[in-house]
């Protein structure tokens, strides 16, 4: 999987059954909405994508 983009990219690598990922979730969309337009927030749900999570 390739991403391209100009602004600083964060992934979130996860999983639905993570419980420090559903903790986090809340604090990245609060600073998603705090830095539109700066940065691209993503989540890479790791159960779908089982080959990127060993990347």
């Amino acid at each position: 999987m390739t991403v391209e983009t100009k602004k600083p990219l964060l992934v979130l690598v996860g999983a639905q059954w993570c419980g420090p990922c559903k903790q986090l979730a809340p604090a990245l969309e609060e600073l998603s909405s705090e830095l539109a337009g700066r940065v691209t927030i993503a989540k890479l749900n790791i159960d779908d994508h089982p080959e990127l999570a060993v990347r």
